[in-house]
């Protein structure tokens, strides 16, 4: 049976009928402080995976789930200065992509955009989510940042439209004069949101 630990003191449960993680984690919600959200969960020592997700309960055997909890401010301001960080890695991304054009391995060069892509929509997605906690950053986050996610949106057009034509070129100075300065300038509005949080 696991053994669930939060902030460090074992959580007592019963797990009766309990038979994924997910449902155990509805369970641990249900019995921790109303006004916390779960800030990091691991299982055995390590972050859990899609597959524990799915998988039964008692394929974990006695495994140790520690959880940790924070206040939702707590939790806004971690993730928000986690933001300019996470956008930093999709900017390399791309960087990588320019180069491998630029060095006529156009394989490359889309596995690595097609990843940056969907990293920075998931990206999107998650500060979306994050910004939820609070409405007055949310328009902050319209004022500041949603432009400049149009305008990324109207150069990924144009990218596909480069990507059409075959121009190997033309997306590399695409991505290196127009993408990812952009995406620096969204890395630095992210900066100044986490700032004023």
């Amino acid at each position: 049976m696991i053994t669930v630990m939060v902030n460090g003191s074992q959580l007592p449960l019963q797990l009766d009928g309990v038979r994924t993680m997910g449902e155990l984690v509805e369970v641990i919600k249900m019995n921790i402080d109303p006004d916390s959200v779960i800030s990091a969960m691991t299982i055995g020592g390590r972050d859990l995976v899609e597959a524990d997700w799915r998988a039964p309960l008692s394929v974990h055997g006695t495994a140790l789930l520690e959880i940790d909890t924070a206040t939702r401010g707590e939790f806004l301001k971690e993730r928000l200065i986690q933001a300019p960080t996470l956008i930093g890695k999709v900017i390399q991304s791309f960087i990588n992509s320019r180069d491998s054009f630029r060095s006529g391995e156009q394989n490359g060069g889309y596995q690595q955009m097609g990843q940056a892509v969907k990293d920075f929509n998931a990206f999107i997605k998650w500060y979306d989510v994050i910004l939820e906690y609070n409405p007055a950053l949310k328009q902050s986050y319209h004022t500041q940042v949603v432009p400049l996610i149009n305008e990324l949106t109207r150069i990924c057009e144009q990218l596909i439209q480069q990507q059409l034509y075959n121009s190997w070129w033309a997306i590399g100075e695409t991505l290196e004069k127009q993408l990812e300065p952009t995406l620096k300038r969204l890395q630095e509005q992210l900066e100044n949101i986490a700032r004023a949080a």
